[in-house]
């Protein structure tokens, strides 16, 4: 699953929207919109590393979250 899948999912789960989950990222809605819909090229390591604990998600679904972004990578 994708960075932006987990995103999705964090804010279903916690009824935000893309603006309040900017808000807690210190990000603009937009810039959340662009994740979500697979453009994490500018996501910085600290950015990640904030999602990722935001979200609470796990070793192997941070994991999954790299390798999914480093497929995009590779495949473009």
């Amino acid at each position: 699953m994708e960075l932006g899948e987990y995103s999705k999912r964090f804010r279903a789960e916690n009824k935000l929207s893309q603006t309040q989950l900017a808000e807690k990222l210190d990000y603009n809605s937009s810039y959340i919109s662009l994740i979500e819909n697979g453009w994490t090229e500018r996501v910085t390591f600290e950015k990640f590393c904030q999602m990722v604990a935001l979200f609470n998600l796990s070793p192997e679904e941070c994991m999954d979250c790299c390798r999914s972004y480093l497929d995009n990578k590779v495949s473009a």
